[in-house]
């Protein structure tokens, strides 16, 4: 997936973008983004706003790519190789996407969770690519390395 020159840095495309990807390299989540979207839009029913034209990157970092995705498939007893290469995937299309609100979200939901898991961060490691190891090793500086079985 490429995405227009003119859409970067716009925070509805970027969302719709992080989204993008989910839905093609994740397909087994789309039952979660739907869920997250309709429960978006009954909150804002239920407020009396608009609601958003789609859920914010941020959340679907967290609850979608995070906890739906890497948590479960890094903390297997054996991991899910399939699912942690295309969430990688996912990660690299997103930190090269040139959005710097994409990029701060992955370093935000995505880079310091797995950091703060030395557990979970060596087993990322070996799917992870050229952009997302840069981007551990920017962020390394914030986490104290704690010896745990890998």
């Amino acid at each position: 997936m490429t995405r227009p020159a003119d859409a970067v840095g716009r925070p509805d495309s970027d969302d719709e973008f992080f989204r993008s990807l989910l839905w093609e390299c994740l397909p087994e989540v789309r039952r979660e983004v739907v869920a997250l979207e309709r429960d978006e839009r009954e909150l804002a029913s239920d407020l009396g706003i608009t609601p958003q034209t789609c859920v914010s990157a941020y959340t679907l970092a967290s609850v979608v790519l995070m906890n739906a995705v890497l948590e479960p498939a890094l903390d297997a007893v054996v991991p899910d190789r399939d699912v942690v290469s295309r969430a990688a995937l996912v990660i690299g299309r997103t930190l090269s996407s040139g959005s710097d609100y994409l990029a701060d979200m992955i370093s935000l939901r995505v880079t310091d969770n797995l950091l703060s898991s030395p557990r979970r961060w060596g087993r990322m490691r070996e799917f992870a690519g050229p952009e997302l190891l840069a981007e551990a090793e920017d962020r390394s500086q914030y986490f104290v390395t704690r010896h745990e079985p890998v």
